[in-house]
């Protein structure tokens, strides 16, 4: 007989054994896996069968999923509103400041094509912006400076960081849709409900332009968002939830079927059984309970752009662009920095918050 398992149950007797972290940190290096084909100048094999997403957006979509499903615990955990964002901004803004100086002190100089001297004013204007509106995309060093010049991909310190501006705005928008939906919920449903409308369609608002003003662009809410409601929405129904292996295998074969004959339902079935098939496979993989203390993850994703930048820039020709050489060189110089950020900055500051 085929034994199902409650999510509920999974989370409940796995908090302190499971495998969020060791799942984060494997899409973190997917990321850098992907961004080792456009920085060299090359395709991934998946955009070459035109497959209808990439390694880098199956990476991205699961880590807001599993963020989602987190960040609900979190949120309902916390004692108060303030003790919710405080742990919040405590995650992401450290390692994101400690980055941002870094960038400007040390990797623009080396990146940029100017002497340090030149645009040293310029420079702290720029970290002083990006760190207020918790920006961080790397632009104004290409916008202001030449940086890589010579490389495939010129002007870009740090593409990666695109995502963390979206990722803190929905840690901004959850409290304020759970606080007003009640016992209900009904404003998550119609929240969800909506972005994932725009997802799938690609409508855009006649107004979108404001929303992007004031939120970022238009064309990666939607999707950013119904992702990582899908992890809310999973916690909040955990315990109506039934999951195993088969599913998991069985959501594959209908992903693999779907894009080669209607590759449309590929978003509407990662939102949704791909959705609950990461969570599934974050409950039930077992991970020691040291390692659960260690989540190199995020420093991982945010130094492993630069660092690959910067091998290219450098010893280009030694690997002869070559994306599989550049990720195996990148990887585990990512890994010491992601290290270095969680030991020396995030681990203290997340010590903090419990003390």
């Amino acid at each position: 007989m085929i034994k199902f398992y409650n999510l509920n149950h999974l989370f409940q007797h796995s908090k302190s054994n499971n495998g969020f972290l060791p799942i984060r940190l494997l899409l973190a290096i997917l990321v850098i896996y992907f961004h080792s084909f456009p920085i060299c100048g090359k395709s991934d094999y998946l955009s070459q069968i035109d497959f209808p997403v990439s390694i880098g957006e199956i990476a991205v979509n699961s880590f807001l999923v599993i963020s989602g499903f987190l960040v609900s615990h979190s949120w309902f955990s916390s004692k108060s509103t303030k003790s919710y964002l405080i742990k919040r901004i405590f995650r992401i803004y450290p390692a994101f400041i400690v980055l941002s100086i870094i960038q400007a002190i040390i990797f623009a100089p080396l990146a940029a094509n100017q002497s340090f001297l030149s645009y040293t004013f310029k420079q702290i204007g720029i970290l002083i912006f990006e760190v207020c509106d918790l920006v961080g995309y790397g632009f104004p060093y290409g916008g202001l400076f030449d940086v890589f010049p010579n490389n495939p991909v010129p002007g870009l310190l740090n593409a990666s960081l695109w995502m963390i501006r979206y990722e803190f705005i929905c840690y901004l928008t959850l409290p304020l849709l759970l606080y007003f939906s009640s016992r209900s919920n009904i404003l998550i449903y119609i929240w969800f409900s909506m972005n994932l409308f725009f997802y799938v369609t690609n409508i855009r608002l006649p107004w979108h332009w404001i929303l992007t003003a004031v939120m970022g662009d238009f064309a990666f809410l939607p999707g950013i968002f119904t992702y990582f409601y899908a992890g809310v929405l999973i916690y909040l129904f955990r315990s109506k939830l039934y999951f195993n292996l088969l599913s998991v295998i069985f959501y594959f074969g209908l992903l693999v079927t779907f894009c080669m004959f209607n590759k449309h339902l590929v978003h509407l079935l990662m939102v949704s059984i791909g959705s609950i098939s990461i969570i599934f496979l974050c409950l039930i993989l077992k991970c020691p309970s040291k390692l659960q203390r260690i989540d190199i993850s995020f420093g991982v994703y945010i130094y492993g752009w630069p660092i690959q930048q910067f091998i290219i820039c450098y010893i280009g020709s030694a690997i002869q662009y070559n994306p599989y050489l550049l990720f195996v060189t990148a990887l585990p110089i990512a890994v010491i920095f992601g290290s270095l950020s969680w030991f020396l900055i995030e681990s203290r500051f997340l010590r903090m918050i419990k003390k």
